[in-house]
Formats: C-alpha cells, sequence, structure tokens
C-alpha cells in the first residue's frame, strides 16, 4: 500500500493514517487464511531541518502505543519530508493489538 504523505489535496491526517492501519490490522485479522504477514514502513522521521524533538515523541508514542499522541500530530509538525512520519502511524496502528 502506497500512502500520499506530502502531496494536496488529498494527504491524509495522522489520525487518519492511525486508523487506516487499525482498520487494516482488523481486515487482516478476519481472514480465514492462515497468514503471516510482514509491515514495514518506509521514510524517515523529521529531515531537511532536523527536529529531534517531534523525533523523540513520535518514537515514545509508537514505543507506548499512543495513539492520543500520534492522531493528534498536525501538518505543521509534518511539514516538508517530515510528513513520511504518516508511514510510521499508519504502521502503529496496524501493530496496536501486538505485544512486544
Amino acid at each position: 500500500m502506497l500512502l500520499n504523505t506530502y502531496f494536496p489535496p488529498n494527504a491524509p491526517t495522522a489520525r487518519r493514517c492511525y486508523d487506516i492501519g487499525v482498520k487494516l490490522a482488523r481486515i487482516i485479522g478476519k481472514s480465514p487464511s492462515d497468514l503471516r504477514v510482514a509491515v514495514a514502513a518506509s521514510g524517515g522521521l523529521s529531515h531537511f531541518v532536523v527536529d529531534e524533538k517531534l523525533d523523540h515523541k513520535v518514537l515514545k508514542a509508537i514505543r507506548e502505543k499512543d495513539a492520543q499522541t500520534l492522531g493528534n500530530l498536525s501538518r505543521g509538525e509534518l511539514n516538508s519530508g517530515s510528513s513520511e512520519i504518516l508511514n510510521w502511524i499508519m504502521a502503529a496502528g496496524m501493530s496496536e493489538h501486538l505485544d512486544e
């Protein structure tokens, strides 16, 4: 699945990316097949201008399965190439039900 993280007018919000991930995991989980599914997110965290505070916030939220923090990231925080964080947010939504 490819996700448009950057180009208007249809780049999704962080909340929508998380919700898509949750719904994809549910759909896969309902399959009658004995599936093993790998999820890989592509892209970086903040870049062009590195924002360590944002990077740590995102990584902590992913680690702690903090859907509220991830979903509340604003378009302003996800500017330019940093919008690739949306890929990681969708992957976090897909894995929220998993144990470490």
